[in-house]
């Protein structure tokens, strides 16, 4: 299942933030594999893509993420023709 986490950094947190995302894929559980992950300009500071095996994994990391970062998920399905 692939998963994408638009995230905004808290208030007075941004040090935190980049400190705890700068070792993410060595720091991530095996069962989660990240594809991307981007800064952006905007309403959203960073985006994150991964895949999980399930909800509850996803769910997992994102929690992870929340320490530092408010954060909206949504669940990527292939676009159908």
């Amino acid at each position: 299942m692939i998963f994408v986490t638009l995230c905004t950094v808290r208030s007075g947190k941004m040090e935190d933030a980049l400190k705890a995302t700068k070792g993410l894929p060595k720091a991530l559980p095996p069962e989660i594999k990240l594809k991307a992950r981007y800064s952006l300009f905007g309403r959203y500071d960073a985006i994150f893509i991964f895949e999980a095996p399930d909800e509850t994994t996803a769910t997992k990391f994102v929690r992870w993420l929340q320490d530092t970062l408010d954060t909206e998920t949504f669940l990527a399905v292939p676009w159908a023709e």
